[in-house]
């Protein structure tokens, strides 16, 4: 059984994965957006922070729920 401490942190560490994914994916498209429109290239760095974000979001939503799911059974 888990205390509610560790639930509440569980769910906000989701809570944060899933805005960093969101956050990341917004970005991307706002920069291949940019591209399109202007015919610019924005800098590599840029994507590539999105894309980190992107992973980072997706460790941290994983990781959580699969440590809640497997305590709760």
């Amino acid at each position: 059984m888990q205390n509610k401490n560790t639930i509440m942190a569980l769910f906000f560490i989701a809570t944060l994965g899933t805005m960093l994914i969101i956050c990341g994916l917004i970005f991307i498209i706002y920069c291949f957006g940019y591209e399109i429109k202007n015919k610019k290239k924005l800098y590599k760095e840029a994507k590539l922070i999105s894309v980190l974000g992107i992973i980072i979001g997706i460790v941290m939503l994983v990781g959580s729920l699969l440590y809640l799911s497997k305590n709760t059974i």
